[in-house]
């Protein structure tokens, strides 16, 4: 009856499929802004800039802001430190400026 339950609970539906690939919990983000191909989005040029980044506790707190900076279009990559409150983030000019990252 046990080993029932256990072989139920490695399913996602009623179906059985046996798929066990992660849901996203978020809708997926274009990397490029529209109107751009992945081609012309794709230049080598990558700005890098600071930012003070405040209120973070823990390490989830840091993967959060992190999560969500490079979840923008335009980011190349996003690093966060908590301990030392910053963020650097890589980023192409191209579609988007420093300022666009302030509040």
């Amino acid at each position: 009856m046990g080993s029932k339950f256990v072989a139920l609970a490695c399913f996602r539906n009623n179906e059985g499929s046996g798929n066990l690939s992660p849901r996203s919990h978020y809708p997926s983000m274009p990397r490029y802004p529209k109107g751009v191909t992945k081609e012309e989005g794709s230049s080598n040029v990558l700005l890098k800039a600071l930012f003070s980044v405040t209120g973070m506790t823990c390490s989830a707190c840091a993967a959060s802001v992190e999560k969500a900076v490079k979840r923008l279009p335009g980011i190349h990559e996003a690093l966060v430190d908590v301990l030392n409150n910053r963020a650097q983030i890589l980023f192409y000019p191209s579609f988007v400026n420093v300022e666009d990252f302030k509040p």
